[in-house]
């Protein structure tokens, strides 16, 4: 009975082989509960429901002690097994030998070679469960990943962009700004990400008034625009559409966010002819290799906050414009070609008191203007930077609507051959040299000049100036500016001498947040 017996447990023993190679695989059976896992069952009675266990994602350490912990256990796994081999082999061997039914001792050798193979096969189970207990910690703590992802890339998908500018201007102009403590402006923007491919961007200033000024509180809708690529790129831009307001793609002064700019106005010419730097239309960017980029686009005739366009929901008598250009970047260099054209609606001017009669200004159907810019970072000194823009174009100043339709005194344009009412040849240009001294300060300089009446002398505007930046922060920075402006057009002011030069001082805090 005994010698079948020992010689059924090194069969068993034998045969157990295989049994502890399958302990290597994952258990068949469930693991330990895990309170991290999620159990797809029917919805408990509200007050049977467990508590949400916050997780958190991994950190490398985390990862780094469990997958040792793994190693670690699968490296005992492997000893375990071998020893586990090896007694096997030696029962066989034992029981082949012929010695169990009469020897004792060999019986006791037997015996323990068991139970030590048993508390073998006890152990790498144990272990085999320890390695599923720490897979399924780490498939716990990840389980969130995709929802927390999800989260994230909800935040990610909404950008504000938001800045104030607070500041003092003092100036020597004759019935010029008041001297003051001011808000030039308060600027809230949003952009949203809807998917990859489309984005949409709104953008108050809390800091103008009705005519476009900015000494006061109200409300104006500077961006509300769509972008949509078309064809995407990770390298460059593909073929890009925007649709809504946006910033003329004219130049690169018009494009340039006030927040960055290295003085506190853009150039007289741009600021004159294109009030409020946007349009609202529609246009396509279509990238020609990794450095250069054609843009096409169709607009209402006048920007949205041109003098002439303000009292007129849409485009001003039913008017577009067409703009076209061609940029091309590398590091530090970028420049550019681009036009305008368009036309400006007759609107009436004055009135002339002695006939009582309107005066209109022309229809300018041939309006039209072509931009050359160029940026230059690193000219002879790393920190070294030059901008330039040139415009030539063909329009008139834009007149304030005049509304008067009786009387006998003279109102706005009285006269109907004034120059002012008619299409003129006109140009514009600045060049900028700045010195970034080191990451907080900045200083620049400014020359620029428009003439609005190229055949026609004494208006021509000119103004030079130095600016300086220093950054308290990346979010904040005080900016000091001095400029000087000659304006030829200026008339004899009643009771005071001409006022063709003045300077302007404008000390000016930013804050981005």
């Amino acid at each position: 009975m005994n010698r079948g017996k020992w010689t059924f447990i090194a069969m068993a023993a034998a045969l157990s082989l295989p049994i502890i190679a399958h302990t290597q695989e994952p258990a068949k059976t469930p693991p330990a509960q895990d309170p991290t896992r999620h159990i797809i069952s029917p919805e408990p009675a509200k007050q049977d429901q467990p508590k949400k266990q916050v997780r958190t994602r991994l950190t490398s350490k985390q990862k780094d002690e469990a997958l040792k912990l793994i190693l670690s256990r699968q490296g005992d796994s492997k000893d375990l097994l071998m020893k586990a081999t090896d007694l096997t082999i030696n029962i066989g061997k034992l029981a082949a030998s012929g010695k169990l039914p009469q020897d004792q001792e060999a019986m006791k050798l037997m015996k323990d070679m068991v139970e030590t193979l048993q508390e073998i096969q006890d152990r790498l189970k144990k272990i085999d469960e320890e390695i599923e207990d720490i897979k399924g910690w780490i498939e716990g703590q990840n389980e969130n990943l995709p929802i927390l992802g999800s989260d994230v890339a909800d935040l990610k998908r909404s950008k504000w962009g938001n800045y104030i500018q607070f500041q003092y201007r003092d100036t020597d102009q004759l019935n010029g700004q008041t001297d003051a403590f001011a808000f030039r402006r308060i600027r809230l923007g949003l952009t949203q990400t809807i998917d990859p491919r489309t984005s949409i961007k709104v953008s108050f200033d809390l800091a103008q008034n009705a005519t476009g000024l900015s000494n006061n509180t109200a409300a104006q809708l500077r961006d509300a625009f769509l972008t949509y690529d078309i064809e995407p790129s990770d390298v460059a831009i593909g073929l890009q559409a925007t649709a809504g307001q946006v910033p003329m793609p004219l130049g690169y002064e018009l494009e340039r966010s006030s927040s960055e700019r290295e003085f506190p106005e853009r150039a007289q010419y741009n600021r004159i002819m294109f009030d409020g730097e946007r349009g609202r239309g529609i246009s396509l960017k279509k990238g020609l290799g990794a450095n250069a980029v054609a843009q096409l686009g169709v607009w209402n005739a006048l920007t949205f906050n041109d003098t002439e366009t303000r009292d007129v929901t849409g485009s001003t008598a039913n008017r577009l414009g067409v703009t076209g250009g061609l940029r091309y970047f590398t590091n530090k260099l970028d420049m550019g070609v681009s036009g305008f054209w368009s036309s400006r609606p007759p609107r009436q001017a004055g009135y002339t008191g002695a006939t009582q009669t309107r005066v209109f200004s022309e229809d300018i159907d041939n309006r039209h203007f072509y931009y050359a810019d160029l940026n230059y970072v690193g000219l002879f000194l790393p920190g070294l930077f030059l901008r330039a823009e040139g415009m030539v174009g063909f329009d008139r100043v834009p007149l304030a609507i005049n509304a008067t339709t009786t009387g006998t005194t003279n109102s706005g344009v009285s006269s109907a051959t004034d120059r002012r009412l008619t299409g003129k040849d006109m140009a514009g240009w600045q060049v900028m040299l700045g010195y970034n001294i080191d990451a907080r300060n900045t200083l620049s300089f400014r020359y620029e000049q428009f003439d609005p009446d190229l055949d026609r002398q004494s208006n021509l505007f000119t103004g030079y100036g130095a600016s300086y930046i220093y950054y308290i922060n990346p979010n904040a920075r005080l900016q000091v500016a001095h400029e000087v402006f000659e304006d030829a057009a200026r008339r004899n002011i009643v009771g005071t001498a001409d006022d063709k030069r003045y300077g302007v001082t404008t000390v000016r805090l930013q804050f981005k947040f």
